[in-house]
């Protein structure tokens, strides 16, 4: 039986509580708790293609978004700085959102995008191609492009020729997270084509989607691709 205790007056005596001293910890949420209590659950947001760009910006930050914006207690300034850019790139376009409304954006593409910036962004946030193949065999027969292939298959589609020579050498931010493998001496680098292409809907390139699929059908080194990149494509259409 819980021990209580009177206060108050003898007419309107109040009923409280005592306490035993075994109390149990407080229900905080997630987002009030310390630093490493807060961290984004990615073992759920791995899977989740999808969020409203405040959700996205928290995530970018390796931070559990609570239940509303309004909750956000505490977070560092970083958190507004990049939530004011990414609106901002949202409302010109800038940035690719979701075709059911401008308050949803796709993580994979949001990572490309990020990434331009020079964006840090947490090891398992979700990137552009990281779907699993639909069958087993496709596994074994698609294979990652050389460097010549990507120019011949992206030529004109922002880049010349040539600058896509100079930046697959040197590879900026949001093109080195498409790369598969370094290059080396004996050795080409490889590229994932699906990720190079996602990140061409968004900034600098702003290449329709339409004319990203004629990529994929016009060179028959891109055929085992062709599924990934409607996956991946699936919500801009």
């Amino acid at each position: 039986m819980e021990k209580t205790k009177e206060t108050g007056d003898d007419k309107n005596p109040v009923v409280a509580p005592i306490s035993t001293g075994a109390g149990t910890k407080p229900n905080i949420p997630r987002h009030l708790r310390n630093n490493k209590q807060r961290q984004a659950d990615w073992e759920l947001w791995a899977f989740i293609p999808q969020c409203e760009l405040w959700q996205a910006v928290a995530l970018s930050l390796d931070l559990e978004p609570p239940e509303y914006p309004h909750e956000v207690r505490g977070w560092p300034d970083e958190y507004e700085r990049r939530l004011k850019i990414a609106a901002a790139h949202v409302e010109s376009n800038h940035l690719a959102h979701n075709k059911v409304g401008c308050e949803n954006v796709d993580l994979p593409v949001f990572s490309a995008w990020a990434q331009t910036l020079g964006w840090s962004l947490p090891d398992r946030f979700p990137c552009a191609g990281a779907t699993q193949p639909k069958a087993p065999s496709a596994a074994t027969t698609k294979k990652y492009l050389t460097k010549q292939q990507i120019i011949t298959a992206f030529e004109g589609l922002h880049f010349t020729a040539e600058q896509w020579s100079k930046y697959l050498a040197d590879a900026p931010k949001w093109l080195k997270v498409c790369r598969e493998q370094r290059g080396s001496k004996s050795a080409t680098a490889l590229w994932n084509p699906v990720q190079i292409a996602v990140a061409l809907t968004g900034s600098p390139g702003n290449i329709p989607v339409k004319k990203l699929d004629a990529v994929f059908v016009a060179h028959s080194f891109l055929k085992h691709w062709t599924d990934d990149w409607r996956d991946a494509s699936e919500y801009l259409r």
